[in-house]
Order: C-alpha cells, then sequence, then structure tokens
C-alpha cells in the first residue's frame, strides 16, 4: 500500500476484493521475466515470413497454417499461459 498523504483516499466498491493475491501481484523487485529468441527461433520466423509471403494471402490470412511456427508455437504457448494466468506481461525484447 503506498502511505502519500497527497494522494485522495478513494474506497474501493462493494464487492471488490480488499486483497490481490497470486502471481499476477508483483513488485518492480520481482520483474526479471524476459524471453530472448533464440537464434533458432528467430530463423523459425523468418522461415514462415518467407512461407506466408509465398502464398500471396492479405495479413488477415495469417494462421497456424500459414504462419507455420513447428518449435517456436509451443513456446509461445506457453508465454500465452504467463500472460493470461501468470504475471499478465512478458517482454520480448527487439534483436535490432
Amino acid at each position: 500500500m503506498i502511505d502519500d498523504p497527497s494522494l485522495p483516499f478513494t474506497p474501493l466498491p462493494d464487492g471488490f476484493p480488499r486483497r490481490v493475491e497470486g502471481p499476477i501481484v508483483w513488485e518492480g523487485k520481482d520483474w526479471k521475466w524476459v524471453y530472448v529468441l533464440s537464434p533458432t527461433e528467430l530463423n523459425e520466423i523468418d522461415d514462415a515470413v518467407r512461407y506466408f509471403k509465398k502464398l500471396g494471402k492479405p495479413m488477415g490470412y495469417i494462421s497456424r497454417e500459414t504462419f507455420p511456427l513447428p518449435s517456436l508455437s509451443y513456446v509461445l504457448l506457453d508465454l500465452a499461459k504467463e500472460l493470461y494466468t501468470g504475471r499478465g506481461f512478458f517482454v520480448i525484447p527487439s534483436t535490432g
């Protein structure tokens, strides 16, 4: 809880929990979750981009079939679980 007298106090509406617990609760010191794509994973993305471009379809047609990521798709599923049931975020840094 932030104890700052300059901030106005607003009570929570009825029905809101008084305390939130679980993996979604984190502090700045906990923020260490970064996923760095490996060279193999980056190559898999490049291959998928080339494959999709060869199909000549508009962006709205991207799917598992048209943008195949045979190994990386499993990693992305794990990241999605972290996003929706864990901390609620992760970072994939830009490679350049």
